[in-house]
């Protein structure tokens, strides 16, 4: 049981420490998530503009941009 292994420890520093850990994840999931939807984004972008043009003119297109 986890709580066995923090029974010396103060509550007080247990609450810290999560409310640290809890802000530190709030904080990476708000700069991921833009970035991941753009990545995303981009993927399907290039997924549906590979289905209409075809693989060898998306690659020559972007190579040459």
């Amino acid at each position: 049981m986890t709580s066995m292994k923090y029974h010396d420890v103060p509550v007080e520093v247990l609450k810290f420490v999560d409310r640290k850990v809890d802000e530190s994840v709030s904080k990476f999931n708000s700069q991921v998530q833009p970035f991941v939807k753009h990545v995303s984004t981009k993927t399907k972008n290039l997924s549906a503009e590979v289905k209409t043009v075809g693989l060898a003119k998306t690659v020559y297109t972007k190579l040459h941009a």
